[in-house]
């Protein structure tokens, strides 16, 4: 790894770090604007013997211009504030403080300062952020005063104020923790209602869409096998396939949405014939026009029950038996459910196109498409139905697997628990 590798890393994480808290920059930069070069004015009518060095305050003064103007800088800038703003805090707080300390003798006054600066660095600092910045600011200054030619020297009763530094600083940690253990639960409680809101969303849309375009496509349905005209059936037909269409990206919408937040995921107990029974259902328009034998055959002693959630088991097999319809051309779509006790398996078997072999590798990859011909663009999409699919699989512990052969069709088999289990952490769509 270079060494501009090796940065970029480190200002990524260190990003991401600042992203979690919330930084009063603007604050402190009109705070250091105002008063760096107003107690110099102070310090040397107070205390005109002292070593002030305005050239020091200055420079403070400049990284809190820039801070200030924080939204015209440049975009290709803009990744770098978060560090900017750590660099910031330590140079005007435990760096210059305590080089100037040690430059006035650690002085009565300049010692009480340092409460200032302690208290103010715990205020705007996270407990992580607070030790490594006042460490590496507090260590700088002493170099650079030990390289500049000063002689560390402690007064006679300069302990009691360490004590204090430290009291000050130990009572400052507690209450700073306290305080970043109560921002992490108030950003849990909003994200848990964030995904509460985001699911009923997703729910509703799903019911709200779908069940007017389930309504068009049995009018359909009856009007086309009512029909003896050619052209109108012809034309009937194509209805029926624009309202597939429609119910294949809709479903993909839907699947994207709601696999974007993994820990969304809200497990009840379901009756698999009942939902199997309802997706066949919902396509059965497209199972009469293309005239195919539709099974669902279920494999055990005792009705199939699962805990898992209901959309994404819907969105799942939806996906998984339309596109088995929609590449079948003659022939039969059979659901095979074997309950073993523990794993629930369905496997969605077709006598369809088929997949070629050289892409049984990748087809869970993001916008892969199953169409083999002009004959089956007909069924577009975007090509994440079985991305989707299986990523809601993995979330739900199971997974896809599939088994085919070009031109004799295909068998997806899905496994999932039965009883709930721990969901996996998977990659987001999209993310890379």
């Amino acid at each position: 790894m270079t060494l501009k590798q090796y940065f970029l890393k480190f200002n990524k994480n260190v990003d991401e770090h600042a992203k979690k808290f919330a930084h009063p920059y603007i604050t402190f930069a009109i705070f250091g604007i105002i008063t760096y070069p107003l107690f110099y004015l102070v310090w040397m009518v107070a205390a005109s013997g002292g070593y002030e060095n305005l050239e020091l305050r200055l420079v403070t003064v400049f990284l809190c211009v820039l801070l200030a103007l924080k939204d015209y800088w440049p975009n290709k800038y803009k990744k770098f504030f978060s560090l900017f703003w750590y660099i910031t805090l330590l140079y005007s707080l435990p760096f210059l403080f305590t080089f100037l300390l040690l430059k006035n003798d650690m002085s009565y006054s300049w010692s009480m300062n340092g409460i200032t600066v302690l208290v103010l660095s715990i205020l705007l600092l996270d407990l992580l952020s607070l030790f490594i910045i006042l460490t590496l600011g507090i260590c700088l200054g002493l170099i650079v005063f030990l390289i500049t030619g000063g002689v560390l020297s402690l007064p006679p009763d300069y302990m009691t104020v360490i004590v204090t530094y430290c009291s000050v600083l130990l009572f400052g940690t507690i209450f700073s923790y306290r305080k970043d253990q109560l921002k992490e639960r108030e950003k849990r409680i909003a994200a848990e209602a964030a995904n509460q809101a985001k699911s009923e969303f997703i729910s509703n849309m799903q019911h709200d869409l779908k069940t007017p375009f389930a309504g068009i496509s049995a009018v359909a349905m009856m009007l086309y096998e009512m029909e003896t005209d050619s052209d109108k059936k012809s034309l009937l037909q194509d209805l029926l396939k624009s309202s597939q269409q429609w119910e294949a990206v809709h479903h993909q919408i839907i699947a994207v949405l709601s696999i974007k937040e993994p820990q969304a995921v809200r497990k009840e107990w379901l009756s698999v014939s009942h939902e199997l029974n309802q997706i066949k259902d919902m396509l059965s328009a497209t199972i009469r026009v293309k005239a195919l034998d539709f099974y669902i055959d279920e494999i055990s002693n005792q009705e199939n029950k699962i805990k898992t959630d209901k959309l994404k088991f819907n969105l799942i097999l939806s996906n998984l038996i339309g596109n088995a319809i929609n590449f079948t051309e003659k022939g039969f779509v059979k659901i095979k459910v074997v309950n073993d006790g523990t794993t629930c398996t369905i496997q969605v078997i077709d006598t369809g196109i088929g997949i070629p072999e050289d892409k049984l590798d990748y087809i869970f990859e993001k916008f892969t498409k199953l169409s083999q011909s002009n004959k089956y663009q007909d069924f577009k999409g975007v090509g994440l139905g079985l991305y989707t699919s299986r990523l809601m699989a993995i979330q739900l512990g199971g997974d896809i697997r599939v088994q085919s052969k070009l031109g004799e069709g295909s068998v997806f088999t899905l496994t999932l628990p039965l009883q709930e289990k721990s969901e996996r952490q998977v990659p987001l769509p999209f993310q890379e």
